[in-house]
């Protein structure tokens, strides 16, 4: 492994959205091993916590694909965003529905209730702007992501299958409750693919791990790939290997079939 991919919420994080103390060590390990560590997370790189951002770790996959950043440079070096005439399309099919939203840009989110903004403030420790009215996107030059929640997940399919028709737009259901659209291009597989002719690193010699369908093509695109217990059952089909769940320390799995992590992780627990 030179590559090492991973998911955050549900997957390196505990259900509290914590790094625990042990995946945080096996992070360590990893970077003492001269492993690239990549976070790739449906989050813009202001919403990855402190503690995931550690020394040695210069890239990041954010917005479930939509940009890789130089983390160091604090520059984006890969972009596929949704354009204008994306974010149009999807207000004339949206006209007269109601749902929960949340946008993504560079440096922002723009949450439609003041509930949502409240609870980013609370778990997150972020704040973002309140914006109420969906078909004000259109004002929007360009957008990373939009994530859309519903209560009832008849409505919720409905709404999938109206994005899903539209061609020039990428969409994944990230929960039981919410989907996230993205332009079409914009997956963490894709993102991982420039990562490696970048980094010129084979995809062979690339590991990644998550939980959900928007980690589907980053665990296709990985030479081993991983799926936390409590993965979804598409994301736990493509993977390699299934691992513990995400309150139970899943990445101390991967330690265990990599003999020389399993050294120098031990070693260092030692001290």
């Amino acid at each position: 492994m030179k590559l090492f991919a991973f998911d955050l919420d549900k997957t390196t994080l505990n259900s509290k959205g914590k790094l625990s103390e042990i995946n945080s060590r096996i992070l360590d390990t990893m970077l003492f091993r001269n492993i690239i560590l990549i976070p790739a997370t449906g989050r813009n790189l202001y919403g990855i916590p402190s503690e995931v951002l550690k020394e040695g770790i210069r890239y990041a996959i954010v917005s479930n694909g939509a940009e890789v950043v130089d983390v160091i440079e604090n520059k984006v070096i890969w972009k596929r965003k949704l354009s204008n005439r994306d974010l149009q399309l999807l207000v004339s099919k949206f006209k007269r529905r109601y749902f929960l939203f949340t946008l993504h840009t560079d440096c922002s989110c723009f949450d439609s209730t003041l509930f949502q903004m409240l609870v980013r403030k609370l778990v997150f420790k972020k704040s973002s702007i309140f914006f109420p009215k969906f078909k004000n996107i259109i004002n929007f030059e360009e957008i990373d992501k939009i994530q859309l929640m519903f209560l009832s997940k008849k409505k919720l399919k409905t709404i999938y299958s109206m994005v899903k028709s539209i061609e020039t737009i990428h969409v994944v259901k990230s929960s039981k409750h919410s989907i996230e659209i993205t332009n079409i291009n914009a997956t963490k597989g894709n993102a991982l693919k420039f990562i490696s002719e970048y980094l010129n690193i084979d995809r062979a010699d690339i590991a990644s791990i998550g939980d959900n369908d928007n980690d589907i093509e980053m665990l296709e695109y990985s030479g081993i790939s991983y799926a936390v217990q409590n993965a979804s059952e598409k994301a736990r089909k493509v993977a390699n290997y299934i691992v513990s769940n995400n309150d139970e320390d899943a990445l101390k799995d991967i330690i265990l079939n990599d003999e020389l992590l399993k050294l120098d992780y031990s070693l260092k627990s030692r001290v």
